[in-house]
């Protein structure tokens, strides 16, 4: 979850294909997917994004989970 500059917060995944810049003059964050947080707190993917450039002087900060899985019902 990244809150920017301006509060508003991305809810995304970072994986294999995302990046965080090590230049200390560019901390720029790609998300390889993000999400739209419910009102009860779940994340669903959305499907018309292939991910998230963030510019890091429009980050205010980062907070990292690791991934819950959904588990299946068994059939």
């Amino acid at each position: 979850m990244v809150t920017l500059t301006n509060d508003e917060r991305i809810a995304g995944f970072f994986g294999g294909r995302s990046f965080a810049s090590s230049d200390s003059g560019e901390r720029d964050l790609y998300l390889e997917e993000e999400y739209t947080v419910s009102d009860t707190g779940s994340w669903e993917p959305r499907s018309e994004t292939v991910g998230i450039l963030l510019p890091g002087k429009e980050i205010k900060y980062v907070e990292f989970w690791e991934p819950q899985m959904k588990e299946k019902a068994n059939d």
